[in-house]
């Protein structure tokens, strides 16, 4: 039933947020990188993190397609929109407000990046932008 009430554009980012997978490899090494250790982590395990990170994912992108929506703004969801949805969701309480990495900078070369102060989701978010 909630298929069919969709729109034509709804449906397609639908089946394109189904299409969509969180690469396990990376999961896994980010897990590890806040562990500390290099043990296996069980896939099940990486599979609920990559799934509860895809809906992260897709809740902050379809609260920075709405913002963009309110500007008449078309096309590809801009940083600002993404952004500002994250603040959102800081705001209402459904991401901590801890330290957290910028989701957009640009790229050190040289200089690896520690994960250790930062939530999951974020971290996810920010590894597959």
């Amino acid at each position: 039933y909630l298929l069919e009430t969709m729109t034509e554009m709804q449906k397609s980012r639908y089946d394109d947020y189904r299409a969509a997978k969180i690469p396990k490899k990376r999961v896994e090494k980010i897990v590890q990188g806040i562990l500390g250790t290099n043990a296996q982590v069980d896939k099940k395990i990486l599979t609920l993190i990559a799934g509860l990170a895809k809906v992260y994912a897709g809740e902050l992108i379809e609260e920075a397609k709405i913002l963009q929506e309110q500007e008449e703004d078309r096309g590809k969801i801009k940083p600002q929109f993404l952004k500002e949805a994250r603040r959102r969701a800081i705001k209402k309480g459904t991401l901590p407000a801890g330290k957290t990495k910028p989701l957009f900078r640009k790229r050190q070369k040289t200089r690896p990046v520690s994960y250790t102060h930062l939530t999951l989701p974020t971290i996810l978010l920010v590894q597959i932008s």
